[in-house]
This record gives structure tokens, sequence and C-alpha cells, in this order.
């Protein structure tokens, strides 16, 4: 099985994460509260829809809300067409 890798990374924003069969998140020591919430909420939109989202994230940077989440639903975009 091809596991589907996805970063991005910029001055103020690095994510990395793999499309997967299960989900999890890390970040490191300095992210805010507020990247884990936009995860939650949008698995909660989804999961009200039926969907998944097994996605291992880490969140290495981050500095802009619509740039993770833009980043999250590229994903989902892809992997689900």
């Amino acid at each position: 099985m091809t596991k589907n890798i996805y970063e991005y990374k910029d001055a103020s924003d690095w994510y990395v994460a793999e499309w997967g069969k299960s989900a999890s998140y890390s970040e490191f020591e300095r992210v805010p509260a507020e990247a884990s919430e936009i995860l939650d909420r949008l698995e909660s939109i989804l999961a009200e829809e039926e969907l998944g989202l097994p996605l291992n994230i880490t969140v290495i940077r981050y500095g802009s809300a619509f740039r993770f989440l833009t980043f999250l639903l590229d994903i989902l975009n892809q992997e689900t067409g």
C-alpha cells in the first residue's frame, strides 16, 4: 500500500501529515491550542456526514488558521475526491 505523505512549509507554518487508517495529532511545544481546535471541529463536521479523517498530523510551526485549514481541506479533497 502506498502511503500519502503531505507537507506544507513556509516562514510561519510547517505541517506534515500522512493519510492512513487511523488518526493522531502531535505538535511541537509552542503551537497554540487553536491548531488542535481547528482539527477537532473539522473531525466533528466530517463525523456528522459519516466521513472520517484518518490523518496522522504533526504541527511543527503554526502561524495561520487559514493556512492550516486550507492544508487539511486540500488533503481531504485529494484523498476523497
